[in-house]
């Protein structure tokens, strides 16, 4: 997993959005100049929006009706489905994504439009958040980049990476958790002794007085849970006695 690439939390996608436009982005003055299209340098440490994770599913749910892969609903020639057809001249002589390039991405001026002219239409019955149409300006910012659908992805096997806390590695699995807590701004927590797990068995989620089974978890309970070894609890997991035994 890429640190780097990332299904942004809703927050970040304006802070993020935000630093691309002040620091990257020419004004529309400049670009019209001297033709130059606006990019996102390599450098820039923004997050990229994920694809498959954030930008496809706003896709499919709200363009591919009239601009997908069924010919017969498809409107203005454009296929939003595949990054080629993102990118082709359209009758109007506009682009719907023009990599890097937010004045000049038709796809932008749509979701920013209001009247005739916005995009998904009123007679769709289906709208952008706020925070949707960041996400899409700042994958635009970034280049606009496709990616595959996961599953015609072949699995890849990476290394697995370097980690602060490494106490709280027991797989190698672990340690993406760890990169992916760190990101978030989260700490991984010290998994808790038998006790404590048959303390949270004990525990109704609504009114923590009941236990799962209605009744208080007992000291019998609790002993059993010291004196059960590491390995039955993986062990006894899927058997219906699984609680009580612990």
């Amino acid at each position: 997993m890429n640190p780097r690439t990332l299904a942004l939390p809703g927050a970040l996608v304006g802070v993020a959005w935000f630093a691309v436009a002040c620091a990257t982005l020419q004004s529309p003055g400049e670009g019209a100049r001297d033709g130059a299209v606006p990019t996102v340098p390599a450098s820039a440490e923004v997050p990229r929006v994920d694809f498959g994770r954030v930008v496809r599913p706003i896709l499919s749910d709200r363009c591919f009706a009239c601009h997908g892969p069924d010919e017969r609903t498809r409107k203005a020639g454009l296929r939003l489905d595949q990054q080629d057809g993102s990118r082709v001249l359209l009758e109007s002589g506009a682009r719907a994504v023009v990599p890097g390039d937010l004045h000049n991405s038709e796809l932008v001026r749509r979701i920013d439009a209001h009247g005739d002219d916005a995009m998904p239409p009123a007679s769709s019955k289906r709208t952008l958040s706020d925070e949707e149409r960041a996400t899409l300006r700042l994958w635009v910012a970034q280049g606009g980049d496709y990616e595959a659908h996961w599953a015609f992805v072949a699995p890849v096997q990476r290394e697995a990476p370097d980690v602060r806390n490494a106490e709280w590695v027991r797989d190698p699995l672990d340690r993406f958790v760890l990169v992916g807590f760190s990101a978030g701004g989260l700490s991984a927590l010290l998994a808790a002794d038998a006790p404590g797990v048959a303390g949270y068995i004990g525990l109704d989620p609504f009114e923590h007085r009941k236990s799962l089974v209605g009744a208080e978890p007992g000291r019998l309970l609790l002993l059993g849970a010291q004196r059960q070894p590491r390995h039955a609890h993986h062990a006894r997991r899927r058997q219906p006695s699984a609680y009580a035994l612990l």
